[in-house]
């Protein structure tokens, strides 16, 4: 049968508007229902507003959910980049203000305002007394070796870690999430444990 939509003859003939082809039907119908239960999702999340009416579903809808799902991946694409560039000053070294100190005696220098925005105990490590003045010593992380804390502090920069390390480096790393109060790293760490 001639579809009006993918048909190669579409071009020179045109088959009346309604006629579809098996694979543009549903094609078209699984559009619909993922819409529908999309927006099922995202009426149940907001506990259905008083008075809301109910929108019409069709290929006009659909369309309008995929246009505002490629609106919120098109968003998260920018803040990742931005995040980028939050590694990207770690990798360097750029504006450090803190070094610490791992059991191995090696250092790694570290920005104290993105370590203290993400775990609840580097906040009171470095809020204390001790560290609210500029900050010309060292910080002593005896728990973990050189490379478990940079895997440690590259999660907090970007919330990635290789899967390679994390096979390596996870029950380190997942005992670190729990003494530094991360628990998005706990969850991550408890797949590779």
């Amino acid at each position: 049968m001639d579809c009006c939509l993918c048909s190669s003859v579409a071009n020179s003939y045109r088959p009346p508007r309604n006629t579809l082809c098996k694979n543009c039907y549903e094609g078209a119908k699984s559009i619909i229902d993922l819409c529908r239960k999309l927006e099922q999702q995202w009426r149940d999340d907001e506990d259905v507003e008083r008075g809301r009416q109910a929108a019409p579903y069709g290929l006009q809808y659909a369309f309008n959910q995929i246009k505002q799902l490629d609106q919120m991946e098109e968003n998260v694409s920018e803040k990742l980049e931005f995040l980028g560039s939050l590694i990207e000053a770690f990798q360097t070294g750029m504006h450090t203000d803190v070094e610490l100190v791992t059991n191995d005696g090696l250092s790694i220098h570290a920005h104290r305002i993105v370590m203290a925005t993400k775990s609840s105990v580097f906040r009171a490590i470095f809020e204390s007394d001790a560290l609210k003045e500029p900050h010309t010593g060292v910080v002593h992380i005896p728990e973990l070796s050189h490379y478990e804390l940079r895997y440690l502090l590259e999660f907090m920069y970007c919330a990635e870690i290789p899967a390679d390390a994390m096979a390596e480096h996870g029950h380190a790393l997942l005992m670190a999430a729990d003494k530094y109060d991360i628990p998005v790293l706990s969850k991550e760490t408890t797949i590779y444990c």
